[in-house]
């Protein structure tokens, strides 16, 4: 095979390459190595960029979090197999009233608490309300997904880091609000229950609902997506020719040491409990007045609605939050520089593995230091590999791209020792 053939296979094989980088994260499998891995790489950034979060501050001061944890009451209506806590409807009602008399001073609302149907006159004022909001986009409300997932059992040691989760017994459950700018947060967990990746069109019932975040941002940004296609891999907005991925790694960029409920030198406040703010409405008038355009999310931002989230524990709120700044930020968009980057990394790590020859020739080159051309033959037999690590490290940092590292070297591996295979056996075919 001449060397022009050779470059064009390596091309069509870094095509194939990429290909494989999509479908893999798509799988419902989640390695804690993955987990691990990108949480590493995120704490070398924060380190390296001297202990702070790139974009912080900027999302610390976009957003208004109102949190309904000082806000519970005992609910003596629901069985006593389920948890007996609701957030107190008057508050609610009363700072959601003072919000849709000031809808122009800000952006939208996430209200993150769910209400399965109206019990009350006061229900039916909440449902009125944000009813008004919704007709408006000014406020995306949730509703519940149940998934009876059981954990796989007896797994040989080999896959102990695995878990498996499935959508085959996912309940979807409506709220009083409706299905009109309503959706779930729903994300698969790793094997230590971290949140790690999201689906922002997710299928459920067989029926594929926009999430939460996407929701919120179609009312701040006034597109609209389209449905997935690509095996649910990606889609696009209307008037927008661009590719996004559906499926995405969010960083975290604000946690719940991202709130302050106090104004001090350093930071704004940025949050206040909720019935403090039906206490005192002139508050919340004056904060929207003075700085409009606020993202306020409603919810439990330190009681029940907590989770893992790369080592760190998390409100349900604030995940929703970051995984709205991926794509207020456009971090899902699958940028062409990017693809075009890889396949010129994946073209020549392609072109190493199919020829081998080249690295052994090269490993032969002699230099003067024994150590150094021991540290020389080493790089050049792991070559493929250093490769893809770069490419990995280049699309995070760069790029804000995650691929699965892990099984990317376990395919070139593979593909080397078949590679190696193949060749010995004609030789000894041959003789």
């Amino acid at each position: 095979m001449n060397n022009r053939k050779k470059i064009l296979l390596s091309v069509l094989h870094s095509l194939w390459m990429i290909l494989l980088v999509f479908i893999l994260q798509k799988s419902p499998i989640i390695f804690n190595y993955e987990v691990n891995l990108t949480q590493n790489l995120w704490e070398t950034e924060f380190y390296a960029r001297f202990g702070k979060v790139k974009n912080q501050n900027q999302f610390t001061q976009k957003f208004f979090f109102i949190n309904t944890a000082r806000s519970f009451e005992i609910d003596d209506e629901t069985p006593s197999e389920t948890a007996n806590l609701r957030t107190n409807r008057a508050q609610l009602l009363s700072v959601l009233k003072t919000l849709n008399e000031n809808k122009d001073d800000f952006a939208v609302i996430f209200l993150d608490i769910f209400i399965p149907e109206a019990q009350s006159a006061t229900d039916i004022e909440l449902q009125k309300v944000v009813g008004e909001l919704k007709q408006h986009k000014k406020i995306v409300t949730v509703t519940n997904v149940v998934n009876y997932y059981e954990p796989m059992t007896n797994l040989p040691s080999l896959v102990k880091s695995i878990r498996f989760h499935s959508n085959d017994y996912t309940l979807y459950e409506k709220n009083m609000f409706g299905d009109a700018l309503s959706g779930p947060a729903y994300y698969p967990l790793s094997n230590s229950d971290a949140f790690f990746k999201f689906n922002y069109n997710v299928r459920i019932e067989n029926k594929s609902r926009k999430q939460a975040p996407l929701l919120l941002y179609e009312c701040i940004d006034s597109k609209t997506a389209k449905a997935p296609f690509g095996f649910g891999l990606f889609y696009k907005y209307n008037g927008d020719g661009r590719l996004y991925q559906n499926i995405y790694i969010p960083k975290i960029i604000l946690d719940n040491n991202s709130l302050h409920y106090v104004k001090d030198e350093t930071s704004a406040q940025n949050a206040e409990f909720l019935n403090e703010l039906a206490d005192d409405e002139e508050f919340l008038t004056d904060k929207l007045s003075r700085e409009p355009g606020k993202i306020i999310f409603i919810g439990d931002m330190s009681f029940g609605d907590v989770h893992y989230a790369k080592g760190a524990r998390i409100s349900g709120p604030m995940l929703v939050a970051n995984t709205l700044i991926a794509l207020m930020e456009a971090n899902n968009r699958i940028s062409y520089l990017y693809l075009i980057f890889l396949v010129f990394a994946f073209s020549a790590v392609s072109y190493l593995t199919f020829n081998p020859k080249i690295l052994e020739t090269e490993s032969r080159r002699k230099i003067k230091f024994s150590l150094l051309h021991s540290i020389y033959q080493y790089l050049i037999s792991k070559s493929n590999y250093l490769i893809l690590l770069g490419a990995t490290l280049v699309g995070i940092f760069i790029f804000n791209q995650y691929i699965f590292l892990f099984f990317n070297l376990i395919y070139i591996f593979l593909l080397s020792k078949l590679i190696n295979w193949n060749k010995k056996s004609r030789a000894a075919f041959s003789a």
